[in-house]
């Protein structure tokens, strides 16, 4: 029974999941070719466990603020798709717990552009515990990142 509850919750990710973001848009597509792809990998192990732990702890104890700063593409900058600077980030929180820190700057989910910041916490609070592995793309201290990880149970 745990093995089909699994298994339709990751349809429904893999199907619905896109709609977190307006159209399901590709970091990929809008991407410059100017604009590298994150430079270096870094691979996170989570516990289960310890993530819903600190689910179920409640929003108070797994807040985080999102500060819009793309560049506007029509400013000559960037190409208008939306980042976000990361601010207090509690430890131990879930957004601890998948390798985000403050100042981090948010670009993608599951290679997905970011639209819609309640619909990323919701996801990283919702679907992320019923998925095996799942990456976000950020840029810390000028370096772009590509944060890989797996849930172990």
């Amino acid at each position: 029974m745990r093995l089909k509850i699994a298994l339709v919750i990751a349809f429904f990710c893999m199907s619905g999941c896109s709609s977190l973001w307006r159209q399901g848009t590709p970091i990929d597509t809008v991407r410059s070719s100017a604009e590298a792809m994150p430079a270096k990998t870094v691979a996170i192990s989570i516990s289960r466990k310890n993530f819903i732990a600190a689910v179920e702890r409640g929003p108070s104890a797994n807040k985080i603020r999102f500060v819009e700063v793309f560049k506007s593409a029509r400013e000559g900058g960037g190409n208008g798709v939306p980042e976000y600077r990361l601010f207090d980030i509690i430890p131990g929180s879930v957004y601890d717990q998948v390798g985000l820190r403050a100042a981090d700057i948010l670009v993608a989910a599951n290679g997905l552009v970011l639209y819609d910041t309640s619909r990323f916490a919701e996801y990283v609070v919702k679907y992320i515990p019923q998925l095996p592995d799942a990456s976000i793309e950020i840029r810390r201290d000028g370096q772009a990142l590509l944060l890989k990880y797996h849930m172990l149970d």
